[in-house]
């Protein structure tokens, strides 16, 4: 395993760090899940699909990736692929945006 556990204190001071500029969020989770809320600026590639879709994010190989999920189940997976497709910098977000949430830090809801 090369990818990184992080907790949601760790993955927001990424994500709101200008350490990282490109730093990529992705959510692993469905569309209804994500519809329902996400971290600003998520690209959503449910984990079914992500070793089908794994082009889409062949750009970002050496860059941060932060992935999570809803409490910490799929993620993990979702970091291995990744890994197993030599991406070099994967930051698992442990417990997901359920642990993101209960910290109190922002999500995004889209407009029905």
């Amino acid at each position: 395993m090369s990818y990184t556990n992080i907790d949601v204190f760790t993955a927001n001071n990424m994500i709101n760090n200008s350490i990282f500029p490109n730093l990529i969020v992705l959510d692993v989770r469905t569309q209804g899940e994500y519809n329902k809320g996400h971290l600003d600026n998520a690209i959503l590639i449910p984990l079914e699909e992500l070793e089908s879709r794994i082009d889409e994010l062949s750009q970002y190989k050496n860059k941060e990736i932060v992935v999570y999920c809803r409490i910490g189940n799929r993620s993990p997976e979702a970091s291995s692929i990744l890994d197993s497709q030599k991406f070099t910098k994967v930051f698992n977000v442990l417990n997901g945006i359920t642990a993101w949430e209960a910290a109190n830090y922002p999500i995004i809801v889209e407009p029905k």
